[in-house]
């Protein structure tokens, strides 16, 4: 066990590696001297006094406790593969007041963001980030990347009663069955939502591993030997339900495909629904319908060039976005700086390729043509894929077909988005939630003719 003389060795070196102002921060925070934000980041920061590696061992010596929870979190869960980023700067400038600056300028550095996190939610007197950080963690974990199906009902939900019909659920699902089954529940009654996070076992895989670590050794023998190490997997999706005016609306982090008859079980206990797939009402994301068919029937069109595949992958967009700003002018929600922001961000969009995933008609499980840039530029260059795309196009089913767009939020940003029939998704490591809000805007806007 570790002792105020004698801290690990091996920790202090992780953590003497880091930026000397961040371990400032970890130490005032720790020790309940905790400063406003702008005196560590920003123009008007005041540079540590020692270097990183005397905060490190600091740190070790006086908080070994919560520096270990700091490295604990980055390591396990405060990643891009696990949490959505994007969310996570979202939430300390909204919920915060966080300078917007200072967070744009440590975001992509996770160990920073992480110390901002702290700096937000650490409580001294509980020695943890508490329930906000879990709520925060598990919506932008089960949520990061807008790849969500959306379905309404017409009857509203206990916010009070999901907590025991979760509890009983849970009870049912693993009584005498052959795979567990969790779920970990994080409710808002104010905001009168509920996110739920849903883990199934799947069936087992076996790998080979040395049998020293089978048997909990840490250091190898002379001659190790290798054994097969049998697991089941978890599987996971994010259901988070929300009244509204006309009842209920449920959104599902991730296709149902995987999980049809456990969530429909699944809403019949803890909803009272029964029926889900046949009752609740899927939506339909109308504007993203429409950019998929005019690119489809334009392929399709034995008479089109490639180039009118490419306007019609554009022309669309452009009148989307010309209907949703004018109806953002004719709005009192929104001022002219807001409607000039919005314009711009609709005229950065450019559409960049296309993937097919899934589709029988063409026999292809995944592909995907993707250019740094603009597409028409990248197909200019090579006219056997110019064609080449057009045709294949034509053939693979609308359903399949998923266009890949990107756009910039701010000058030197880039985020990227697929479009699909009926849906839309972001790509990469998360997209900011007011570009989702303006694509989603677009996106499910009718045109006038329709």
């Amino acid at each position: 066990m570790m002792t105020d003389e004698t801290p690990d060795s091996e920790l202090v070196d992780i953590l003497a590696r880091r930026d000397p102002v961040d371990l400032k921060v970890l130490n005032d925070i720790f020790a309940g001297n905790r400063k406003q934000i702008e005196r560590y980041y920003g123009t008007d920061a005041t540079e540590p006094s020692y270097d990183a590696s005397y905060w490190a061992k600091t740190l070790m010596k006086k908080h070994s406790e919560a520096a270990q929870e700091y490295l604990n979190i980055r390591k396990a869960e405060f990643k891009p593969s696990e949490l959505g980023m994007n969310a996570v700067s979202d939430h300390l400038k909204k919920e915060h007041g966080m300078d917007r600056r200072i967070v744009n300028e440590v975001n992509g550095d996770y160990y920073k963001l992480l110390v901002l996190v702290f700096h937000a939610m650490y409580d001294p007197d509980s020695g943890g980030l508490g329930r906000e950080y879990e709520k925060m963690a598990a919506k932008t974990k089960i949520f990061k990347n807008n790849k969500e199906q959306v379905y309404y009902y017409d009857e509203s939900f206990d916010v009070d009663e999901v907590r025991e019909s979760v509890t009983e659920y849970i009870r049912e699902q693993n009584e005498d069955a052959a795979l567990g089954l969790t779920v970990e529940e994080y409710s808002d009654e104010d905001a009168e939502e509920v996110v739920l996070k849903v883990m199934k076992e799947t069936s087992r895989t076996g790998e080979r591993v040395f049998s020293f670590r089978d048997q909990g050794r840490d250091k190898p023998p002379a001659e190790p030997t290798i054994v097969y190490d049998s697991t089941h997997n978890i599987k996971t999706i994010g259901v988070r339900a929300r009244n509204t005016e006309d009842g209920a609306e449920f959104t599902l982090s991730k296709g149902r495909s995987r999980w049809e008859n456990d969530l429909k079980e699944f809403f019949k206990s803890v909803f009272e629904i029964d029926d889900a797939w046949e009752t609740l009402e899927e939506e339909r994301v109308t504007g993203a319908t429409r950019v998929v068919k005019a690119v489809k029937e334009t392929a399709d069109d034995e008479d089109a060039t490639e180039e009118e595949v490419i306007d019609a992958a554009t022309e669309v967009v452009d009148d989307l976005s010309e209907q949703v700003v004018e109806q953002l002018e004719e709005s009192d929600q929104v001022d002219d700086e807001g409607v000039e922001a919005s314009k711009q961000l609709y005229e950065s969009i450019t559409w960049i390729g296309f993937e097919i995933s899934q589709d029988e008609e063409t026999g292809t499980a995944e592909f995907s043509v993707e250019a740094e840039n603009e597409f028409e530029e990248w197909l200019a260059n090579i006219d056997e894929i110019e064609a080449g795309a057009k045709a294949l196009m034509a053939r693979v089913e609308q359903e399949n077909l998923n266009l890949i767009y990107q756009v910039s939020p701010e000058e030197g940003e880039t985020d990227r988005f697929t479009v699909s029939d009926g849906t839309w998704a972001a790509t990469g490591r998360g997209m900011d939630s007011e570009v989702i809000d303006h694509i989603n805007r677009l996106l499910m806007t009718s045109l006038d003719d329709e």
